[in-house]
């Protein structure tokens, strides 16, 4: 099976999103082909034609995967031995080259996968052939020349469509030529090099690192002297072997590597053992494209599981309207703090969330389910009575006093979500998805859900459930525990997503030149009124604050970061850190782009704010407000035909004539993150941890 949403988030965000411009698809009986149709694939043509679309326009090329020689358990063996006449014997799944039905039955998916793909690459695979010349048809005619029999049989069905053939190289590798080096499995079989013919593509894979202290592939520099295009193949789940095959081939003077990960796409179990490889995708892409690459022999300066993983996770909307569910009658626990605990509404990977105060709710702020008696099984009738695109959930688990941690993908409990028409449908919560315990010493990277780390030393995890009836009224939760897991769950908020709303370019079906350009929108002062005496409502001074007051004479000018050379959306999204205040009423505040007279924006009075304009839009995202004072994000979408390409624009806000007492602010980004993160006093998380601010 493959989880198709799934794989083009891997494609947008990961593949394409790093620069990998190729991806080999092993697709097998993944497919349904109508020329063998008890090979009982899931997925229809169509459906592998719209995949395939989608990458090319993501700037990935597909280059489909068909086990063509060796591991061919899904049709020599698989569903009740379903051909078992193409096997030598049955102890092998490898097919017999000397059965004329081998060659055919390949011929036959070929035509369809290359009809779905239109691809100008297939890989046949053929790595890890064995035992090889063991039937009575082949057991007399060297090992060499059946697998070269094979593989050119192959190659000239492909070569008939146009299609490139790529191969695995391991059976063209003498051991005994090339002693350190890994995975050679030629020792019968490397003298089909003479018979294979030149224009088949060998890739080669070596999993370990190089031969000797220079981390040297010998193997690849002999396959490309005998006159075959060669790629270097590491695993990308080791930096090592990464690093040093680039540097390898590079050397040498080849121009490509194939970065091998062996986990499938079916679902998230697809990644929950391995999260490592996608990681390992991030490194495959660095030491591939960049020669100033990080050096392997020093810890990594990033890390490349969390990176991928966040490309990888379906994404929460940001910058979407909703709704808090209301825990207030509901909660039943509290669970320790520090003093900087975010009680308070905050804004938390794009969602906004309300946690209560045990101040205002006589000590219980949060929903605990476990194992009774000490806690209830369950709590429910959580009041919605919303209908929601999604569901936000934040969460964590919590350890008895000496226990370990649960086994990964063990089902802790669930949400119920029971609509008013009462269809119920539910989130389970799984250990290491989308859960995982709030002490321990770093935050997990779960596929299923996002970290939070806290000033409380402890991680909440945030996870999504998409409403799969988002025009149905949802009227409450339940929230479950499993019994015998010895471990007690905890619910701090729950946010209804409304809609998915602008900006949104990271929405997972995003494709470039869709979704809107951002922009950081503040790069150097150009003049303003007032400089650096801002002080907020703590004290707390904000070093790059310029300001003015709104009675028609203050202003402050500033610049844009310069804008791409090609601007291929349609509009483009100004990322601008802001402070709005008001003493005396609302006071309009009137933006210019570049002299031109562009929106008027006003004093913020809801928990967000947007304005509409002729020539513009603009949503002002809520960090903090008090009484008089509103720190926040504004995102600024504007016209293309407006915008200079590879020019920074200038920026002028200017007060009213209306002598109301008003102020606009706007300053650098990160200084919003680590100062006016604030909350009554209250801070998220100080600036030691501003790289983990959401």
């Amino acid at each position: 099976g493959c989880d198709v949403d799934l794989l083009k988030r891997m494609v947008r965000n990961l593949v394409g999103g790093y620069k990998l411009n190729k991806l080999v698809l092993q697709v097998d009986n993944t497919m349904r082909y109508r020329s063998h149709p008890e090979l009982g694939g899931s997925l229809e043509a169509a459906d592998m034609k719209d995949l395939v679309a989608y990458c090319n326009r993501c700037g990935v090329e597909v280059i489909p995967l068909i086990q063509s020689f060796g591991h061919n358990h899904y049709f020599v063996f698989g569903g009740g031995k379903l051909h078992r006449e193409l096997a030598e014997d049955d102890t092998t799944y490898s097919v017999c080259p000397n059965q004329p039905g081998s060659v055919q039955i390949f011929r036959d998916i070929y035509a369809e996968i290359i009809e779905a793909c239109t691809p100008k690459s297939l890989h046949i695979g053929c790595d890890e052939v064995g035992p090889i010349g063991v039937c009575e048809r082949c057991k007399n005619t060297p090992k060499a020349e059946l697998f070269a029999k094979h593989v050119n049989a192959l190659r000239d069905v492909l070569h008939d469509y146009g299609v490139t053939t790529m191969i695995w190289g391991d059976y063209l590798l003498d051991p005994d030529r090339f002693p350190g080096s890994s995975y050679c499995h030629g020792k019968d079989t490397w003298e089909a090099l003479k018979l294979l013919k030149k224009d088949i593509v060998v890739c080669d894979w070596h999993y370990k690192t190089g031969v000797g202290p220079q981390h040297e592939y010998p193997t690849t520099k002999a396959l490309h002297e005998a006159g075959f295009t060669t790629i270097g193949t590491p695993a990308v789940y080791s930096r090592l072997n990464n690093a040093t095959y680039a540097d390898y081939v590079r050397r040498i003077g080849l121009s490509a590597l194939l970065g091998s990960v062996w986990t499938s796409v079916h679902h998230w179990q697809g990644i929950k053992g391995v999260p490592a490889y996608f990681g390992g995708m991030v490194y495959a892409a660095e030491y591939a494209w960049t020669t100033r690459h990080p050096s392997y022999t020093k810890p990594s300066p990033y890390d490349a599981v969390t990176l991928a993983l966040d490309r990888v996770r379906p994404y929460a909307p940001r910058g979407a309207d909703g709704f808090f569910v209301s825990l207030r009658d509901s909660v039943n626990a509290a669970l320790e703090t520090g003093e900087d605990f975010p009680f308070g509404r905050h804004r938390l990977h794009g969602v906004r969330f309300r946690l209560l105060d045990p101040l205002d709710t006589g000590g219980a702020w949060c929903i605990g389910v476990g194992e009774p008696p000490s806690r209830p099984a369950a709590v429910t009738n959580i009041p919605v009575g919303e209908k929601a695109v999604s569901l936000a959930f934040l969460h964590t688990l919590r350890l008895p006093d000496g226990a370990s941690a649960p086994k990964p993908w063990t089902r802790l409990g669930a949400y119920e979500i029971v609509y008013a028409d009462n269809s119920v449908e539910r989130l389970d919560i799984v250990s290491a998805l989308n859960v995982a315990p709030f002490r321990q010493a770093r935050s997990a990277p779960l596929y299923g859900a996002r970290p939070v780390p806290t000033g409380a030393q402890g991680t909440w995890y945030l996870a999504e459930w998409i409403n799969p009836h988002p025009d149905r009224v949802i009227h409450h939760l339940n929230m479950l525990s499993h019994p015998g897991t010895h471990v007690d769950l905890f619910l701090g908020a729950v946010t209804g997503i409304g809609k998915r709303a602008n900006p949104a370019a990271r929405h997972a079906d995003a494709v470039p030149g869709t979704a809107p350009l951002w922009v950081e929108g503040f790069a150097r002062l150009i003049s303003a009124t007032h400089q650096d005496g801002y002080f907020t409502y703590r004290g707390i001074s904000v070093p790059s604050g310029y300001e003015y007051a709104t009675d028609g004479t203050e202003s402050v000018a500033w610049q844009s970061e310069a804008l791409p050379a090609d601007i291929e959306t349609e509009a483009v999204t100004f990322v601008l850190a802001c402070g709005l205040g008001s003493g005396a009423g609302d006071a309009p505040h009137h933006l210019r782009l570049n002299g031109r007279d562009l929106l008027t924006i006003g004093t913020p009075a809801a928990t967000d704010a947007e304005w509409k304009g002729p020539r513009a839009h603009a949503l002002f995202d809520f960090v903090t407000k008090d009484r008089w004072d509103s720190f926040g994000v504004l995102y600024l979408t504007v016209p293309a035909d407006l915008l200079t390409p590879g020019q920074p624009v200038t920026f002028e806000m200017r007060g009213s004539e209306s002598k109301v007492k008003s102020w606009f602010m706007v300053h650098e980004l990160r200084d919003t993150i680590s100062t006016n993160l604030l909350h009554h006093g209250r801070g998220l998380m100080g600036p030691s941890t501003l790289d983990k601010t959401p």
